[in-house]
């Protein structure tokens, strides 16, 4: 993270988590109806520019790079070419070239695998983490004072330096884009003016997941297709645009049916710690039968988005398996 952002929101008293050393925690959790703000610590972005930077990314990405315009984001994923996703990606075109948000623990990898594919291409691949911060904003209650904002799903409207993206979900949740200044500025605003309050980074991922958004850390890159992980319904695939990396996997998949997982939402009140190691069984039978994206802990339960076979989304008996125990889990909608 920047050092110019990091201080100014260790100074809000925000801290760094032991267990999770980029998680920020405020001292204060706010109301439960408060509009929210929240730094967004497990993504991080890459710009891509150059006069080849939209052809580029079009024979790399499973999205039509055509249809991401400057007032319209998009959700893709990066592929080997076995059809496994190495990364997803948000895409917001700016006037240069784009920007990609992604997991941090990914963009070592990405830059390195996207750069393979380069060759004679007129393109330039930055990790844009110093330059560009990100944020969260969460509104629950309306007014007036509030800047313009996009209103449908992922329109993008910049203002003053500030690009804001209208992510999927039911609620009303915007993913901010700024340089450190301009960062500083809009909390300073929000939350003088506006009465937002600061809020713990763990709770926007927790939001994130509720939504169906499949952000994952790097031990589970290349395991899955995009239909996995719903990335075609979220807009994410394009299956008219012409060739791309790990595209025959992905068509064949789409043409043929032969999706055998896909991607669910899951929560447990229980508190018991989950690891990379835990697994989703069939409690009676004890059958392994789905494994977990990712997860997390918040207002008192955890949500998980596990990637299983569709026939056992209705199955009552669906449990995590620990090292330590095992806990009932209850399939939900996406939120």
């Amino acid at each position: 993270m920047n050092t110019q952002w990091t201080q100014f929101l260790t100074g809000l008293g925000a801290s760094f988590s032991d267990d999770t050393p980029q998680a920020l925690h405020f001292p204060s959790t706010p109301a439960e109806k408060a509009n929210q703000l929240y730094p967004v610590t497990h993504l991080t972005s890459l710009s891509v520019t150059g006069p080849d930077a939209a052809t580029f990314l079009q024979g790399q990405l499973t999205c039509d790079i055509n249809q991401i315009q400057n007032n319209k984001a998009g959700f893709a994923a990066f592929c080997n070419a076995k059809g496994r996703v190495i990364s997803p990606f948000l895409i917001i075109r700016e006037q240069h070239g784009f920007i990609l948000i992604l997991p941090q623990s990914l963009a070592e990898k990405v830059i390195k695998k996207l750069s393979m594919y380069i060759l004679r291409s007129d393109v330039q691949i930055i990790d844009s983490t110093e330059q560009l911060c990100l944020s969260g904003l969460f509104i629950q209650s309306q007014h007036d004072d509030l800047p313009a904002l996009p209103q449908t799903q992922y329109d993008v409207l910049s203002n003053n330096g500030i690009s804001f993206v209208k992510l999927p979900g039911i609620h009303y949740r915007f993913l901010a884009i700024a340089q450190p200044q301009e960062s500083i500025t809009l909390w300073q605003n929000f939350i003088t003016n506006l009465d937002f309050a600061p809020a713990n980074s763990g709770l926007w991922h927790f939001q994130d997941i509720s939504a169906g958004i499949p952000w994952f850390d790097e031990e589970q890159s290349e395991q899955y297709i995009p239909q996995m992980l719903n990335i075609d319904k979220l807009g994410g695939i394009s299956f008219n645009k012409g060739c791309y990396t790990g595209q025959e996997i992905v068509a064949r998949t789409h043409y043929l049916g032969k999706n055998k997982r896909e991607m669910f939402l899951a929560e447990s009140g229980q508190t018991a710690m989950l690891n990379s190691q835990s697994t989703i069984i069939v409690s009676h039978t004890q059958e392994k039968i789905a494994s977990i994206l990712t997860y997390q802990y918040a207002q008192e339960c955890y949500r998980l988005l596990i990637v299983m076979p569709p026939e056992h989304k209705n199955n009552n008996h669906l449990a995590v398996c620990t090292d330590r125990q095992v806990f009932k889990i209850n399939i939900i909608p996406f939120q």
